[in-house]
């Protein structure tokens, strides 16, 4: 210990070293040093060096010290490339007959589209296309996969050049890897699963008018769970520690549309499929054989009740003529929380085919989708911003010297630290 509290005498003024070492050298000789001795020495060395520099040095120190160490951390984070094209989505035809407003505005048939290529199915298709393999060295299941690749995709409305007919709207479609060839090849795959989904739209509307009835289309099927969503906080983590206590909830859900719906009708379809009758049928079901523990102690109509809390119903945004919503069940077993939203799905379609039935809808404009800009080759990393946060260390660093500057200002060391830093 003594070597060490030695060493740390170094972090003393070189003259309070010329002046006072030979004395504390003595006393450590003398009565030795322990962790406690080593650790006042340090305290007093470091105050002492804040409260003798002045703050333009103090802040050029620590200005520079926090530029490298910035510079430094951004070289660790790994790069990443990002991809944009730029896609158009125009009115194809436009009948005098019709009413303009029974036009969908174009940026809701865009909002629906995202939808539909941004599902589970669509992107796990990308994600295992054998040119990409995307995240194969993430050590991730493909759900999380396919939820790191949402978070990587933007899809950004943008001002339509003044040179397009009027009735288009234009956005870009942006995705982010550390791969920049790869982030290529996914814009390129996107743009194409854009043009699959718009076709199958405007077939799917086709056939609706021949049919001239309301229908529901699964946009995305019923998912499986990988981990319990009410684990995910750090109350959450805290609470697994507990075990029974808080029990691990997994949360499958399903994404549907009504076409020539209302949202009035979504909520009569909710009331009908969340019926007694039917939530009663599902829980007795031998195949899902639901709260079987509840059962034991509960009457069968609290159960049901308790199902209704843990069954979601939520409508998103869709287009004038059609109405988006989630379907979504929580439940311990993820695989009976799968099979639970599967039967809510079959359920919604089959009590629409039973209450709804409209008049052939009127005639409506197509759409059609091109491309604008296409995929771009990054050359630069897009992040991290490494001169931007090695600026922010520098900056960081400067306004710590400013605050220890205000403070030793504010406040004057005891002479005892100054002059016996081990008592101190």
């Amino acid at each position: 210990m003594n070597r060490l509290a030695r060493w740390v005498m170094r972090l003393y003024p070189a003259q309070w070293r010329a002046r006072y070492s030979d004395e504390v050298d003595a006393l450590l000789a003398d009565t030795g040093a322990d962790a406690r001795t080593v650790a006042d020495l340090a305290k007093a060395g470091v105050r002492m060096q804040f409260s003798t520099r002045s703050f333009p040095k103090l802040a050029i120190a620590l200005g520079l010290a926090g530029l490298v160490l910035g510079g430094a951390f951004s070289l660790v984070l790994p790069s990443q490339y990002t991809s944009k094209a730029t896609m158009r989505i125009t009115l194809t035809r436009i009948d005098d007959t019709v009413k303009p407003a029974i036009f969908n505005p174009l940026n809701e048939q865009v909002l629906e589209l995202v939808t539909q290529v941004l599902s589970r199915a669509t992107l796990a298709k990308i994600i295992k296309d054998p040119r990409l393999l995307l995240y194969k060295n993430q050590g991730e299941t493909l759900n999380e996969s396919v939820e790191r690749m949402k978070n990587d995709i933007q899809i950004n409305f943008v001002a339509a050049p003044k040179t397009l007919p009027r009735g288009s709207a234009a956005f870009d479609v942006v995705f982010s890897y550390p791969d920049r060839y790869k982030a290529q090849q996914t814009v390129q795959a996107l743009m194409t699963a854009f043009n699959e989904v718009n076709m199958t739209s405007q077939m799917r509307t086709v056939s609706a008018t021949d049919r001239a009835a309301s229908s529901i289309t699964v946009l995305d099927e019923a998912s499986l769970p990988e981990v319990p969503f009410n684990r995910s906080s750090i109350f959450g983590k805290l609470s697994g520690l507990l075990g029974d206590l808080f029990p691990a909830q997994y949360r499958s859900a399903a994404t549907l549309r009504l076409t020539h719906g209302t949202p009035d009708q979504v909520q009569a379809l909710t009331s009908r499929v969340l019926s007694r009758t039917n939530l009663s049928a599902m829980v007795n079901d031998p195949r899902l054989m639901l709260y079987r523990d509840e059962l034991r102690t509960t009457r069968l109509e609290e159960v049901i009740e308790l199902m209704k809390q843990h069954v979601w119903v939520s409508l998103l945004q869709g287009k004038s003529d059609s109405v988006l919503f989630t379907v979504a069940f929580d439940y311990p077993d993820r695989y009976k929380a799968r099979t639970v939203v599967e039967a809510l799905t079959t359920d919604f379609r089959r009590a629409d085919s039973e209450m709804f039935s409209v008049s052939a809808p009127p005639a409506r404009a197509g759409e059609i989708l091109d491309v604008l800009d296409t995929a771009s080759l990054p050359t630069n990393p897009s992040k991290p911003k490494r001169v931007n946060i090695a600026l922010a260390g520098g900056l960081l660093g400067i306004i710590l010297g400013a605050l220890v500057s205000i403070v030793r200002r504010l406040r004057i060391p005891p002479a005892i630290v100054t002059l016996n830093p081990i008592n101190g």
